[in-house]
């Protein structure tokens, strides 16, 4: 067995910790969207019956009710109620480019 050499395990450790950064940078917060895609997402969360997050890339398996202040919200990660049990994803809604995330969920996070 071959011992890992200091150099290979910090060069591993450094990657491991990009990707983590990257799974969760922001895709569509305001430093992103424009102020036309802000407005009209700000528009959708307050009119909605119910508003979820759900962050796939940053490891999540289940929405939650959202309860967060509209200013620090990455849309990439918000959805609002459609229907029933329908949740539209706030950015792509908006026309705010998003990635790793569906279009459309249910309650329980399963792609719609």
């Amino acid at each position: 067995m071959v011992a890992a050499k200091p150099v290979g395990i910090a060069l591993m450790l450094a990657v491991g910790l990009f990707l983590t950064a990257e799974a969760s940078a922001d895709q569509c917060s305001s430093a992103i969207a424009t102020k036309d895609q802000w407005e009209a997402a700000r528009k959708l969360v307050r009119e909605a019956p119910s508003v979820l997050a759900f962050c796939p890339p940053c490891g999540e398996r289940v929405p939650k009710r959202w309860a967060g202040r509209f200013e620090n919200a990455d849309l990439a990660y918000l959805y609002v109620q459609v229907s029933d049990d329908r949740y539209g994803n706030v950015a792509r809604m908006v026309g705010c480019s998003a990635s790793g995330v569906s279009a459309f969920i249910d309650a329980a996070g399963r792609p719609r």
